[in-house]
């Protein structure tokens, strides 16, 4: 059983709120733009790889292929923990090798390296899983844990294709949640360029 438990959202500060009013700020941040079924539709990503939905399933579920295709361009990753069951933690090392996310980094306070904790709240293999990673990198934001929910299916009776349905949590605020978005469509596009790598 992963150590780590982290209670979602719940270290969202609004500074100089008190903590009737962070607790409001909370729970508005929580029912903003989201649907009945708690996931908001704009934050859903679907692709196809001409590859088996096994292929992609090793693709999310294994070290070796993980520090292939996870981050944002212009990043390094090393796996330091992967434990794809339910129950189980990760840990990863991202390193910005690029010029421009050094820069980025720097102008906005935040370290090159980030490590990346979280844990896998539910998996089914070879089908589903979904992650809580923790936010704790965000100046003056407390730490909180952020989801996504990936679905791994074959394209129609085909084993040798596969689609994936990616749905992202809301981050604390828009302009992150866009970061967010735009890291997930990065990162889907390095696994799609190692999928068509690894076919051989």
């Amino acid at each position: 059983m992963c150590p780590l438990t982290f209670v979602p959202w719940a270290g969202v500060e609004v500074f100089g709120a008190r903590p009737v009013e962070q607790s409001l700020r909370v729970l508005s941040l929580l029912l903003e733009g989201l649907t009945m079924d708690g996931w908001d539709r704009d934050l859903t990503l679907e692709r196809r790889y001409d590859v088996s939905p096994r292929n992609v399933w090793t693709a999310w579920s294994t070290a070796d292929s993980v520090a292939a295709w996870w981050g944002p361009h212009g990043y390094s990753t090393t796996v330091q923990v992967l434990e794809a069951r339910t129950g189980g933690c990760f840990q990863y090392v991202m390193t910005a090798v690029a010029p421009e996310q050094i820069r980025f980094a720097d102008r906005h306070g935040l370290s090159r390296s980030t490590t990346v904790i979280g844990r896998f709240v539910d998996v089914v293999a070879p089908a589903s899983l979904t992650i809580a990673q923790l936010v704790d990198f965000v100046p003056r934001v407390c730490a909180y844990e952020v989801s996504a929910s990936l679905e791994v299916m074959p394209v129609r009776a085909s084993q040798s294709k596969s689609r994936i349905r990616l749905k992202i949590g809301r981050m604390h605020d828009d302009q992150w949640t866009e970061r967010s978005l735009d890291g997930w469509r990065a990162q889907l596009r390095r696994l799609a360029v190692h999928l068509r790598d690894s076919r051989g």
